[in-house]
């Protein structure tokens, strides 16, 4: 057989959708696989129309005119908003089907960037590749831009590869950098722009491709080798402290509530005897959460997840009655004062629903509290029985006052990810208000997941 495969509809782009286009694409450029040449994604833009005498819905659909038969929002399937505004997808396929591809290959203690061409005709001679270098002293710090160079990427032509070294780069740029220390993370932020005084159509330079490549264990590669010894012995005495010293913690028993107190920072936590956290108040006074802690399984559901009639994620997801889980049987909040002067405190409960499903999900909340630091880790386990479906989420849900409108996190981004569509997301620190977070697909659903935060 040696007739082309090209596949009609690979990804169906409706909603929040567009998981796994990377498998697809590690198949399409794979060698073994000479007769699969790719496919096309249904469809590029969401095809609602705008009503202005509507404020409260941005666009219409199916059977917003009275008519019947109807598919409701089933024209609404695209990489696009109906304004041609890209949907994370759409970021998403782009990376995928960029003319350049760049990966990092270790051999031995060489770092190694292997750029390919997926071209089939032109080289890569309008194009810059600019490699920076970065690091984050930890996920409270900014990140730091060491240094800058550039990739020699001119003579890669049509369908070939270059593997360009970048030890000695990267190491010229620590040369010069001594604020450093091992604990750092540390990573290469590599973008592609095609210049625009090769363009026919844009005049400024397009940036086609970014991505970025942690550097595991970076000292390893350069510090011994590479460094005076003056720099060496800096990145072993830096200390990273992100807080001052809160204080040892006291715990106090009341007739309903058990309470924590910092003994420097002042911070008081306080639970009731089924282990929920009433308080987390501040110095000042301040209440930190609005509501507490919860194990949270349910999540508004996407276009995708609606398809399927009864056998639907979303219908077994509502016959299990996962939209309205609530915790019984909580056992007595139990606490240790561990050696180390941290305070752990756990509780056990079922979470049953309300439509009495009879289902039960058994559900253990610990908490430990670290003295000095101040730090809370919260670890949840949930015990789902075999009788039931798989779940849409495992996670914490607790609320913050409205004034919090400022996000901050160090991870993957700019863009909503989710770990079936993150190869477009790139590491770093980034920030953002609340209300950016937001994707506004045409019908509301699950949106706004940033992937694989520190």
């Amino acid at each position: 057989m040696r007739r082309p495969v090209i596949l009609c509809e690979y990804a169906h782009a409706m909603g929040n959708s567009g998981g796994c286009l990377s498998q697809y694409w590690d198949l399409f450029d794979n060698d073994d696989y000479p007769r699969l040449q790719g496919g096309f994604i249904w469809d590029f833009v969401d095809q609602g129309l705008s009503l202005h005498k509507d404020e409260s819905r941005k666009f219409i659909y199916g059977g917003d005119f009275g008519e019947s038969p109807h598919s409701k929002n089933f024209c609404c399937n695209g990489i696009t908003s109906p304004h041609r505004i890209p949907y994370p997808d759409a970021i998403e396929a782009s990376y995928l089907q960029s003319p350049i591809q760049i990966k990092l290959s270790i051999d031995s203690s060489d770092l190694i960037l292997v750029v390919s061409n997926k071209r089939s005709f032109l080289s890569l001679n309008d194009i810059d590749v600019t490699v920076s270098l970065e690091k984050c002293a930890g996920v409270f710090s900014d990140k730091k831009c060491l240094g800058v160079f550039k990739l020699d990427i001119g003579d890669i032509f049509a369908g070939s590869s270059k593997s360009i070294k970048v030890n000695q780069c990267i190491a010229n740029i620590l040369f010069n950098n001594t604020d450093l220390c091992d604990s750092d993370t540390m990573w290469l932020g590599v973008t592609a722009c095609k210049r625009g005084s090769t363009s026919l159509w844009n005049a400024d330079d397009v940036s086609l491709y970014e991505t970025s490549f942690e550097l595991d264990s970076w000292t390893n590669y350069f510090a011994q080798n590479t460094l005076p010894s003056e720099a060496i012995s800096q990145y072993n005495n830096l200390l990273w402290k992100q807080f001052g010293d809160c204080g040892s913690i006291s715990v106090s028993e009341k007739a309903h509530e058990l309470e924590l107190r910092w003994s420097i920072s002042g911070v008081i936590m306080t639970f009731n005897k089924a282990g929920e956290m009433l308080r987390w108040l501040l110095p000042g006074g301040m209440q930190l959460l609005t509501s507490p802690p919860e194990i949270c399984l349910y999540r508004a559901t996407t276009d995708n997840d609606n398809g399927g009639d009864s056998m639907s994620f979303s219908n077994r997801w509502k016959a299990a009655g996962y939209q309205s889980l609530h915790p019984v049987n909580s056992s007595p909040l139990s606490f240790a004062v561990l050696p180390t002067g941290n305070v752990q405190l756990s509780s056990c409960f079922n979470l049953v629903s309300a439509n009495n499903s009879g289902i039960v999900i058994p559900c253990t909340l610990i908490y430990t509290c670290h003295a000095n630091s101040g730090a809370i880790d919260i670890v949840s386990a949930v015990h789902l029985p075999p009788n039931a479906p798989p779940l849409p989420r495992v996670g914490l849900r607790f609320s913050l006052p409205s004034s919090f409108e400022n996000v901050r996190w160090m991870g993957l981004g700019p863009h909503e990810a989710y770990d079936d569509r993150k190869s477009s997301a790139f590491l770093g620190v980034f920030r953002s208000k609340v209300d950016d977070l937001h994707t506004p697909y045409v019908v509301p659903q699950e949106n706004g997941r940033r992937a694989d935060p520190r």
